[in-house]
């Protein structure tokens, strides 16, 4: 598989990320050499690391594109400039690490929808292991919980989006730092926000996915996208929020039907109070 690592940067990033990115690139030559399914042969990965002012403008956007036709992904993702460029050396090798991680994540989620047989899992444990990432995981899985969100945008969603999950992911920090029992380590939330006619591809379907063997969860819900586009920005806050507390319902749900000791009542507790009042039946397609 085709890994390639390039960057958007400017001032001091440039000269900081140029050795770090060689080193890191240079521990996905395994990962190259292995197949993990034919939905995916290559990846793009793109680090952006803009001062703040610099994306005021709506330039420099993320990106998180699949093609099923040619068989590749191009994920482009931002990177605090602050957090990198203060950053000690070693938190700054880390810190780049977690961001490729993430996008090959990303490029995997993609594949997989797309075919049931590519080895996604394989292909991520894969890159966290050739990382180093997988022992520190280790040390914390147990007083954590791993939450992602994540969309399927397009057209005039996608920048809205990207601006309400700037707002609202980091309300989920301290219920990622507790663990609610061992029947869920890792919470995938998805938004889907496309027109109509997009519906008609199969992959966009709603997803509702917990896995007892692996503890982990997946939930995928849509987001009208007209109500969603033409909306407030305090309304397309709320309609977010309330995708994600239905979510966290959902996995809390299924959970409890397998491990009635999971503190599903407590996690859902905690989920209002980090969202604050949400007003219901908003996001509905």
């Amino acid at each position: 598989m085709e890994i390639y690592l390039s960057s958007e940067t400017e001032g001091r990033a440039g000269s900081l990320l140029l050795p770090i990115r060689n080193m890191v690139d240079s521990l996905l030559d395994d990962i190259r050499k292995n197949e993990y399914g034919s939905a995916l042969t290559s990846v793009g990965v793109f680090a952006i690391i803009m001062k703040e002012e610099m994306y005021d403008s709506g330039g420099y956007c993320e990106r998180q594109y699949y093609s099923k036709v040619r068989k590749e992904a191009d994920i482009r993702l931002r990177l605090n400039y602050k957090s990198f460029c203060n950053a000690e050396a070693e938190k700054r090798v880390e810190l780049y690490k977690q961001h490729v991680s993430r996008a090959l994540e990303i490029a995997a989620n993609k594949a997989k929808i797309a075919d049931p047989e590519f080895q996604r899992d394989k292909l991520v444990y894969d890159v966290r292991q050739a990382f180093g990432l997988t022992e520190k995981e280790e040390k914390v899985k147990n007083k954590s919980t791993v939450i992602y969100l994540a969309g399927e945008t397009e057209e005039g969603a996608v920048k809205c989006f990207r601006e309400v999950m700037q707002v609202v992911d980091p309300m989920l920090d301290e219920i990622r730092a507790r663990s609610y029992g061992n029947a869920l380590r890792e919470l995938g939330i998805f938004a889907v926000i496309m027109k109509e006619s997009s519906y008609e591809e199969s992959c966009w379907k709603e997803k509702r996915y917990y896995s007892a063997t692996k503890m982990t969860a997946e939930v995928r819900l849509r987001i009208n996208y007209r109500n969603f586009v033409f909306a407030k920005p305090e309304n397309q806050i709320n309609m977010y929020k309330e995708l994600i507390t239905r979510a966290f319902e959902i996995a809390v749900e299924r959970i409890q039907k397998i491990d009635k000791q999971f503190c599903g009542e407590e996690l859902l507790c905690d989920v209002n109070k980090a969202l604050g009042a949400v007003k219901r039946n908003l996001y509905w397609v």
